[in-house]
């Protein structure tokens, strides 16, 4: 079932309700299945909250993100120097070269990934890391009683 509350019991005493997104949006609607489950569950447990299920995600994960050909050309004239005229040669060939590939981009991106091997370094591919709270809503808050 997707819509259920997983009951979490801190060692401090309190209890959390985790739910899903979808499930907190329903519980908030008067009649609602979701809103009768919160309702017993809050009957049962008083001083509980509910809290949203966040994904656990890993910081140290290596992606392609912002690594568009729009910033792969930007990095080529910034970062080459005298050279960037025929690297931009050599990269417009590259890319004209990928149409005829499988997955174009990864053809590319292999190309500048073992041309630029100091990439990660430059701040055109660095990325704004935000951390997010966890949606977390007193009991009498999520379902007037």
């Amino acid at each position: 079932m997707k819509n259920q509350i997983t009951v979490i019991r801190n060692t401090n005493g309190t209890v959390v309700g985790q739910v899903t997104k979808a499930f907190m949006k329903n519980a908030r609607i008067f009649g609602s299945a979701e809103y009768e489950m919160w309702e017993q569950f809050i009957t049962r447990y008083p001083n509980a909250e509910m809290r949203t299920k966040s994904i656990k995600k890993n910081p140290d994960k290596k992606t392609n993100r912002n690594r568009t050909y729009d910033n792969m050309e930007k990095y080529i004239k910034t970062a080459c120097g005298k050279d960037s005229a025929a690297y931009l040669v050599t990269f417009e060939k590259v890319k004209a070269a990928s149409a005829i590939q499988k997955n174009p981009y990864k053809y590319v991106l292999d190309w500048f990934n073992e041309t630029f091997k100091g990439y990660e370094t430059h701040d055109i591919f660095k990325e704004e890391k935000t951390n997010e709270q966890e949606n977390v809503v007193p009991f009498n808050n999520a379902v007037n009683k």
